[in-house]
């Protein structure tokens, strides 16, 4: 997978930096991950098995209506790059994740994000970018990450079938 590039959302990327400082927060900090085969990774033990049951679902449904996986990271912070973007295509690149695959990562205490996709993605940036704004920036704001990530698998999933065209089959 050749990432293309991510984008940080949060408070602002001062007070993320300056967070990140704080010895709390080190000690939080991840170094990217190798998803190893899993879909869900939350080393943050911010989502109910629910939740992660729920996301599971969306998943799986995202890749059978698409053929596109997503796999997501929910974290305490962005370490080893600290920065959101060189930390999802790290793990991207570690995770051996497929062209047909996006990354997407929510760092909790730092409250940034950031998404890894391959370049010849069927999904541009600026697809991505809007989803975010519309339907996982909200979600985030009211640190529901559960529901962020669901809205970005779910929205994802729609955007995806909007660019695949439809064929009726005669039987």
């Amino acid at each position: 997978m050749a990432p293309t590039w991510v984008r940080n959302v949060g408070a602002g990327i001062l007070l993320a930096r300056l967070a990140m400082l704080t010895p709390l927060n080190a000690v939080h900090a991840e170094s990217p991950i190798d998803f190893e085969g899993e879909y869900v990774i939350d080393t943050a033990g911010v989502l109910s098995a629910t939740q992660i049951d729920d996301i599971q679902a969306d998943l799986d449904a995202l890749f059978e209506r698409t053929g596109q996986s997503l796999h997501v990271a929910v974290v305490r912070t962005f370490e080893s790059p600290a920065d959101g973007p060189g930390w999802a295509n790290k793990t991207a690149l570690e995770s051996n994740l497929n062209d047909d695959s996006i990354l997407f990562a929510i760092a909790v205490d730092g409250r940034n994000y950031a998404y890894s996709v391959a370049e010849d993605f069927p999904l541009s940036t600026r697809s991505i970018d809007e989803i975010i704004s519309r339907d996982v920036v909200p979600e985030l704001r009211n640190s529901d990450w559960g529901g962020a990530v669901e809205a970005f698998a779910n929205s994802t999933a729609e955007e995806l079938e909007r660019g695949f065209p439809f064929v009726p089959v005669a039987i």
